[in-house]
């Protein structure tokens, strides 16, 4: 509320294509966990903690950036004017 990312784009472009790889890697390492014993399950899930490492880092770099984040104050005009694009589409 009031703040505005100046990054979003440019980390979302970083991470999202990763998310379904991330998302099969944690299912088939959890499925591992279940089938076979612990230190061959976690051979299986260290490439995915280091994807997850990665985005996180990520995440955590385009944040830390001072420019990262602007304040900003939404006059009554501009939520009138954004919620009838919203409805007029």
């Amino acid at each position: 509320f009031g703040v505005v990312s100046n990054v979003a784009i440019m980390a979302n472009v970083m991470i999202v294509p990763l998310v379904p790889l991330a998302m099969l890697g944690t299912f088939l390492a959890g499925i591992a966990g279940l089938v076979f014993p612990p230190s061959i399950a976690s051979f299986i899930a260290t490439p995915v903690e280091w994807l997850l490492g990665y985005m996180i880092a990520c995440a955590e770099w385009w944040a830390a950036l001072p420019w990262a984040q602007s304040e900003f104050t939404a006059e009554w005009w501009m939520v009138a004017g954004y919620v009838l694009i919203l409805i007029v589409g």
